[in-house]
């Protein structure tokens, strides 16, 4: 297979562009600190054990309490006010060491249900259900299914939402978070000029945001997302494996990460010439 055919294929999971975080721009400690300032959440809404969803689209909460990004489909992570927190990932266990790379929780396993996987976990951590008042943290952009078997596990009062809390210790960025935010809206309004650029009736809206990963990664994104849609007042929606030909006004999602800062916009191309 081609890599220009790799970089879009949302089929493709893991090896999708690269995956790798700097350990000395992301250490650690800041992920230790992180999970720290999220159980003092959970303590001050009386949560004993949460959940945190992210998906391949939806996922700024996840990275930010664990640095992993999802690739493929819904991931979740399960913190608890002392254990070591779990992960659960879409995906076979054969790319388990792929998905190990991208977060500092140790305890890392293919996604099997996260209804049953709540349950196993708390299992193994010698609680009942009962016992568990479970806390949800970007549930929003869930699946049905799964925030029905999360706010199932959450006992009678279901999940508890953690959301507006949340948001509010993470709007508390640091120095270092601040740099890296800021690098990944330059290389983002890199993206957004070679769009541009390469923008004209006719082109192949496919093999130009190829280009343009290709010059992403180039400036040091760590990952790229694009969406594409044509239709008034719709939402763009992933790239299809044939060519996709400009022959009107073009909506066009682009999200960049960089260092695990993530920065997004929405664009027009228009037949400008």
């Amino acid at each position: 297979m081609k890599m220009e055919n790799m970089l879009l294929m949302p089929s493709i999971a893991l090896p999708t562009g690269p995956y790798d975080w700097h350990p000395e721009r992301h250490p650690r400690a800041l992920f230790e600190a992180r999970l720290a300032r999220f159980r003092g959440v959970m303590a001050a809404r009386g949560v004993t054990h949460a959940v945190v969803h992210g998906n391949e689209f939806d996922h700024a909460g996840l990275a930010w309490v664990t640095h992993f990004t999802p690739k493929l489909g819904p991931a979740y992570a399960l913190i608890s006010g002392a254990s070591k927190p779990r992960l659960h990932f879409a995906g076979g266990p054969g790319m388990k060491p792929s998905a190990q790379r991208l977060t500092w929780i140790e305890d890392v396993s293919a996604l099997r249900g996260i209804g049953a996987d709540i349950g196993r976990w708390l299992n193994d951590l010698g609680v009942g259900a009962d016992q568990a008042r479970i806390g949800l943290y970007e549930g929003a952009a869930m699946r049905r299914r799964d925030w029905g078997a999360v706010n199932e596990a959450g006992g009678r009062g279901g999940g508890v939402a953690l959301d507006a809390a949340v948001d509010v210790v993470r709007a508390q960025a640091s120095a270092r978070d601040k740099e890296h935010a800021a690098r990944a809206g330059r290389i983002l309004e890199l993206a957004v000029e070679t769009m541009r650029g390469l923008a004209r009736p006719g082109v192949d809206l496919r093999a130009a945001a190829i280009e343009m990963e290709r010059a992403v990664y180039a400036a040091g994104a760590q990952d790229v997302r694009v969406r594409m849609g044509r239709r008034p007042g719709g939402l763009p929606v992933t790239l299809p494996d044939e060519p996709l030909l400009m022959t009107g006004p073009t909506a066009v999602a682009i999200a960049v990460r960089h260092s695990g800062a993530w920065a997004e916009t929405h664009i027009v191309l228009a037949l400008g010439r």
